[in-house]
């Protein structure tokens, strides 16, 4: 459904605009530097990116350089391990399944072809939020939220 679809009959321009922008407006984090946060959106509105502004500074989904390297370094560990995983030819049909979702395979671009059926074996993702995911992630790698 669009998002003129989910409003009321008697939706304005203004809440159709502001219903498009919630729709569209990034997820996930940016770094806690001025120059990205004005290069990204120079209102700090809120719409476009998951940070706003107030008297006291930048507030929302932001993460110190520190962070972002860590979170770097893991997901290239991650895709290191993956890759020497797939080049032994180790490539299981074990999909993730996230409990919360209720689904297996949702984002699969391979679900044609795999062989997963109902009731096999998954491996079971918590559904962490953000922060949360991001918490792990840095726990995994000795280091700690700042």
């Amino acid at each position: 459904k669009s998002v003129e679809d989910k409003l009321s009959r008697n939706a304005d321009d203004q809440k159709i605009l502001e219903a498009r922008l919630k729709k569209n407006r990034m997820d996930g984090f940016v770094l806690d530097n001025t120059d990205v946060v004005l290069g990204m959106d120079s209102s700090v509105s809120n719409h476009f990116i998951p940070v706003s502004a107030d008297k006291g500074g930048f507030k929302g989904n932001l993460l110190s350089q520190k962070v972002f390297d860590t979170l770097k370094e893991h997901m290239d560990k991650n895709l290191r391990e993956m890759a020497e995983r797939l080049h032994r030819g180790e490539i299981p049909v074990l999909p993730a399944y996230i409990k919360t979702e209720n689904a297996a395979c949702k984002y699969c671009d391979f679900k044609a072809v795999c062989g997963y059926e109902e009731g096999d074996i998954v491996r079971e993702l918590p559904n962490y939020g953000a922060f949360a995911a991001v918490k792990k992630m840095l726990e995994a790698e000795g280091e700690e939220a700042e």
